[in-house]
């Protein structure tokens, strides 16, 4: 089954998260190695660029990420600007679009079988990585209907930013 082989082949927490620069939604590249330098990141690849209510849970998780010192990422696969769907302009975090499913490929998330359009389909999932680019929580959705996570998202920020207090000299 595609499914498990991207399970066992998808990038999860203690390894290393692969960076990436990929074109945002409103201009501009979204760098995964600039967000760490400001903070801890959620990346959140998403299978369409149309699912809204994945897009409204993370806004309305935005604030409390902020909180933690972190920032949320989403990555989408492309998608005609015209096309019907949520309004990704405004958002409030960017939106980087795989246009050739690398990023999704070096996160072990392409699924073989390509959609029918002839693009590449990416198994949805989110990570939290620590400013140094180790993924400290991963969720891989196999399902396909959710692989978001309000309060293990928010307890993995928490983690980290209880490790950082204590790891500061006094």
């Amino acid at each position: 089954m595609v499914e498990l082989d991207v399970t066992r082949s998808a990038v999860k927490a203690g390894q290393i998260a692969p960076d990436f620069a990929l074109p945002e939604v409103l201009g501009g590249t979204v760098v995964l190695q600039h967000l760490l330098e400001r903070g801890p990141a959620i990346i959140c690849f998403q299978r369409s660029p149309f699912d809204s209510a994945a897009f409204e849970a993370l806004s309305a998780l935005q604030p409390e990420v902020a909180q933690h010192g972190a920032t949320i990422v989403v990555i989408v696969p492309p998608y005609r600007a015209e096309a019907a769907g949520p309004d990704l302009s405004s958002l409030p975090f960017p939106a980087g679009q795989d246009h050739d499913g690398k990023v999704a490929r070096a996160y072990g998330l392409d699924l073989a079988r390509p959609h029918p359009s002839g693009q590449s389909r990416t198994m949805p999932a989110t990570y939290v990585v620590d400013r140094d680019g180790r993924i400290v929580l991963s969720l891989i959705d196999t399902t396909c209907r959710d692989c978001i996570e309000p309060r293990q998202l928010l307890a993995a920020l928490a983690g980290l930013r209880r490790r950082r207090e204590h790891s500061q000299p006094e």
